[in-house]
């Protein structure tokens, strides 16, 4: 089965699973330097905390760049290779992105994968 999972790669966030880390080859999309964080537009209220909302500033702002991070997931999925998405913190970017990868994923191939979001505890 397909996995996918997001976090951050501060030291205070939490480490990678064990799936990712069992030798199996895998892939990593880091966006903490592709995309801003929306971490003040949430703190301020001027964008929900959910991600349907985060994934429609990121393909309002920069659509290209975003559907590009996605395909590379799908792509990576696609080859049997586990994906992490990581930021930051692991809160609202690598948790967008991920849930995008694994919903182009499900409509590409009808099967959900599997998707842990390591550091956001609310979901």
């Amino acid at each position: 089965m397909a996995y996918i999972e997001s976090g951050g790669k501060d030291k205070r966030c939490a480490k990678r699973s064990p799936q990712f880390e069992e030798g199996r080859e895998g892939d990593i999309i880091d966006v903490s330097r592709l995309l801003p964080n929306p971490h003040s537009k949430i703190k301020r209220y001027a964008l929900p905390n959910n991600a349907a909302a985060i994934i429609n500033h990121f393909v309002t702002m920069s659509p290209n760049k975003w559907n590009g991070l996605v395909a590379q997931g799908v792509e990576t999925l696609e080859a049997g290779r586990p994906l992490r998405v990581q930021c930051g913190h692991g809160m609202h970017r690598s948790f967008a992105l991920a849930e995008a990868i694994a919903n182009r994923y499900k409509v590409k191939n009808h099967v959900r994968p599997e998707v842990v979001h390591l550091d956001r505890k609310d979901d």
